[in-house]
């Protein structure tokens, strides 16, 4: 999937997620911001949460 930033690449990537919970594995690479700049990226294994 491409597309520009802010076109809701992730949204769509995390809701299907969502719907097929327990089924799918791997990483999710969430952007941390404060102040509306990138600090870092908060990390989270898609099968324990």
């Amino acid at each position: 999937m491409t597309g520009v930033p802010g076109v809701g690449k992730s949204t769509l990537v995390e809701r299907v997620i969502d719907r097929i919970v327990g089924r799918a594995g791997g990483i999710s690479a969430r952007e941390v911001r404060i102040g509306g700049r990138r600090i870092g990226f908060e990390i989270c294994d898609l099968l324990t949460g």
